[in-house]
């Protein structure tokens, strides 16, 4: 069967953030409500540095090593939502 929808989670290294805590507590959250769905034609792919300890299902929940280093603090740059940037670590 072919795949139907992807979700992609790109989820901030453990590495910059002091709310790890925080950051799993949200995927756990959102791997549930995916997994909840009805229609059981979906994946989920979680791309980090950082493996979260969760339960992967074979061809559903797939982790993805990003490929570059994390950053070492938040990009002062560009604007991010204020929830976000309070999982960053200045």
């Amino acid at each position: 069967m072919q795949v139907a929808l992807t979700f992609i989670i790109p989820l901030i290294s453990k590495e910059i953030t002091d709310r790890w805590d925080l950051v799993y507590a949200n995927l756990k959250k959102t791997l549930a409500s995916v997994e909840n769905q009805i229609n059981s034609n979906w994946r989920v792919l979680i791309v980090s540095q950082t493996k979260p300890d969760i339960e992967y299902i074979e061809d559903k929940i797939i982790y993805l090593p990003a490929g570059f280093e994390p950053a070492r603090k938040c990009p002062s740059n560009i604007k991010l939502s204020v929830s976000f940037r309070q999982l960053c670590v200045d």
